[in-house]
C-alpha cells in the first residue's frame, strides 16, 4: 500500500516468511533470515547441529528447521554472548538499516520511506553483552509477580502448554538465572533502539519521520509458571505499542496513554492514512490517527488474538477476545475462560456464569461462533500446503541471517 502511495519501502531483520517468497510487498530487504530458517543467533553447539542437518540433507532427508532451536537450551545457555558485539544480529540490523537510510536520502532525497527494522531481541537466545549481564543477578532481580495458580494455570490447556515446552525441567534456580538474561536482553536492546534513534537523528532523517514500536508476542520469563509464547495469558497477548509524532519530540503535542485495547492489525490502516492514503474498506484493523494526533476516545470495539492451531493437542485452538475490562478465552475442546482485569489481573476467576449474561453472550459470540475451525482444517490448511509446494525453501542449508548482495546472491 505504501509502495503505491510513492514510498520506498524496506525491510531489514526477521520475519520469518515462509519458502522463497521473502520480499511479500518490500521492495528491499538487504539483511535477514532470508533462507526461511528463522534469524535467532543459536549459540548452542551450533557447528555440531549444522554438521548434522547438512549430514540428514546430504542423504535426502529433510534437515532441521531451526537450526539451534531447542527447549532446553532456550532457559540453561543464557548470560553473556560468545558472539563479538558488532556480528550480533541485533547490531547489524541497526547498522544496516542506518545505511539504507542515508543511502536513500542521498539517492532519493524527495521520496517518501517506509522501513521496518524487525529485532530479535528480548527473543532467545537469552545472551547479550557481559555489561547487561553484569547488571542483573537471580539475587537481586523480582522474582515472577503472577502467582502459579489459579484458573487460567488450572486450566487443563495450560497444563498442555507446561509440558509442550517443558517447563518442569526448569529448577528454582535456572528459572531466576533466564529471567535475569531475559532482563539483560531488554536492556541490550534498549541500548540498540536508543544508539539506532541517535544515529537517525545526527543524520536529519527524524524531522518528518513517525516511529513505531510494535511485537508480535510477549513473554511469561516464569510469570504464571510458565515461559515463551501461545498461550491466551496477558504476558503473551498484551504486547506493546508505542507510537511517536515528531510533534510529540518536539513537545508541541504532549504524549498519551491510551488503556483501550489495539491490535497489530490496526498498523496497516493506520499506516496507509499516514502515508496519504485511504485505509480499504475491507481491512480488519482500524485507523488509529486520531487518537495518535491526541484524541482520548476509540471505537468501543472486541478485539481478537488467535491461536488457531492445535498445538498443543486436539481441541486445544482457542481465540483470545479482548473488550473494555473483560477477556473471554474460547477453546474449540476444552471449557471457556472469562476474566476481569480490572479486579483480577492475574486471570486467576473465571467468571464464566458470573459475569453479566449480556456480556458474556457478547464475547462468545466473537470468540467461538465466529471462528470456523472446520474452514481452517479444510481449505486453509490445503492453501498452506500449496503455498508450501508452489514456493518451496530454497535448496541447501542457511545459517540464520544473511545479506543480500546487489548482484542478487
Amino acid at each position: 500500500m505504501l509502495a503505491r502511495l510513492g514510498y520506498e519501502t524496506a525491510l531489514v531483520g526477521k520475519m520469518h516468511f515462509g519458502g522463497n517468497l521473502q520480499f511479500h510487498g518490500f521492495q528491499h530487504r538487504p539483511y535477514g533470515d532470508l533462507m526461511g530458517t528463522a534469524s535467532h543467533q543459536y549459540e548452542d553447539k551450533l557447528w555440531e547441529r549444522q554438521s548434522a542437518a547438512q549430514s540428514r540433507h546430504d542423504n535426502g532427508l529433510d534437515a532441521e528447521p531451526n537450526i539451534g532451536d531447542n527447549l532446553r537450551a532456550r532457559t540453561e545457555i543464557v548470560g553473556r554472548t560468545k558472539i563479538p558485539e558488532s556480528l550480533i544480529c541485533d547490531n547489524i540490523i541497526a547498522d544496516e538499516t542506518i545505511a539504507l537510510l542515508r543511502n536513500h536520502v542521498k539517492k532519493t532525497p524527495d521520496r517518501p520511506w517506509f522501513t521496518c527494522a524487525s529485532f530479535s531481541r528480548p527473543h532467545y537466545p537469552l545472551t547479550s553483552p557481559l555489561r547487561f549481564n553484569d547488571a542483573y543477578s537471580n539475587e537481586t532481580i523480582s522474582k515472577p509477580y503472577v502467582p502459579a495458580s489459579g484458573a487460567s494455570y488450572d486450566h487443563p490447556v495450560s497444563d498442555l502448554i507446561r509440558k509442550g515446552w517443558s517447563i518442569s525441567e526448569i529448577g528454582a534456580e535456572e528459572n531466576m538465572r533466564a529471567r535475569a538474561a531475559y532482563f539483560a536482553c531488554v536492556s541490550y536492546f534498549d541500548e540498540i533502539v536508543g544508539d539506532l534513534l541517535l544515529r537517525l537523528d545526527k543524520s536529519g532523517l527524524l524531522e518528518n519521520t513517525i516511529i513505531v514500536y510494535a511485537s508480535d508476542h510477549g513473554e511469561m520469563a516464569g510469570e504464571l509458571g510458565t515461559w515463551w509464547k501461545s498461550g491466551w495469558y496477558e504476558g503473551c497477548c498484551r504486547v506493546p505499542m508505542m507510537i511517536s509524532l515528531p510533534e510529540h519530540r518536539t513537545g508541541a503535542l504532549p504524549a498519551a496513554t491510551i488503556t483501550t485495547p489495539v491490535s497489530t492489525l490496526d498498523l496497516v490502516p493506520t499506516f496507509t492514512a499516514m502515508g496519504g492514503g485511504t485505509p480499504n474498506a475491507g481491512l480488519t484493523g482500524t485507523d488509529l490517527t486520531a487518537a495518535i494526533g491526541g484524541a482520548t476516545v476509540l471505537p468501543d470495539r472486541r478485539i481478537c488474538c488467535d491461536h488457531i492451531n492445535a498445538r498443543w493437542g486436539a481441541g486445544t485452538e482457542f481465540r483470545v477476545v479482548r473488550w473494555r475490562n473483560w477477556k473471554y478465552v474460547g477453546f474449540r475442546g476444552y471449557d471457556d475462560l472469562l476474566f476481569d482485569l480490572d479486579s483480577d489481573p492475574y486471570e486467576s476467576v473465571n467468571m464464566i456464569g458470573a459475569a453479566p449474561r449480556d456480556v458474556e453472550e457478547y464475547l462468545r459470540a466473537k470468540a467461538c461462533d465466529d471462528v470456523d475451525y472446520d474452514y481452517i482444517d479444510g481449505p486453509l490448511m490445503a492453501r498452506q500446503a500449496q503455498l508450501k509446494a508452489t514456493y518451496p525453501l530454497n535448496k541447501g542449508l542457511a545459517m540464520p541471517n544473511q545479506f543480500l548482495l546487489p548482484g542478487g546472491c
